[in-house]
């Protein structure tokens, strides 16, 4: 499918890191196998999302959407916690650390315009 949206082969393919070994591997077989070229250029898998140190999972009943978290948080802060953070390393999702990003953030702010740093905000 990826194939008939994007071509037989494009930039960038994402996963989970559990997809590692051997999901990924038997793709780009399969791949090369049909094309001769590789499905991807880079292949880049990030780290578990966790929730309150448990891995997200609808079993656990821990699981939420973005559209969830993004009633709770403005949207910059959510983008502020992940981007401070390993893409491929867990994450630890707690209300605590998202409230940290925010104040992070807000402080992030304050010293901009104390120093009359240029800052254009995304809303």
């Amino acid at each position: 499918m990826s194939q008939h949206y994007l071509g037989e082969s494009f930039d960038i393919h994402g996963g989970g890191i559990d997809l590692v070994f051997p999901h990924h591997e038997n793709e780009n077989a399969q791949a090369m196998a049909l094309t001769g070229k590789p499905l991807a250029r880079y292949w880049m898998h990030n780290g578990f999302l966790n929730i309150d140190g448990e891995k997200m999972s609808k079993s656990l009943k821990n699981f939420f959407t973005a559209r969830d978290i993004l009633k709770e948080y403005d949207a910059e802060v959510v983008r502020f916690f992940f981007l401070s953070k390993h893409y491929r390393s867990p994450i630890d999702f707690t209300r605590e650390l998202i409230e940290e990003s925010g104040k992070a953030l807000q402080n992030f702010y304050k010293s901009a315009l104390r120093y009359r740093l240029p800052l254009a905000k995304a809303h």
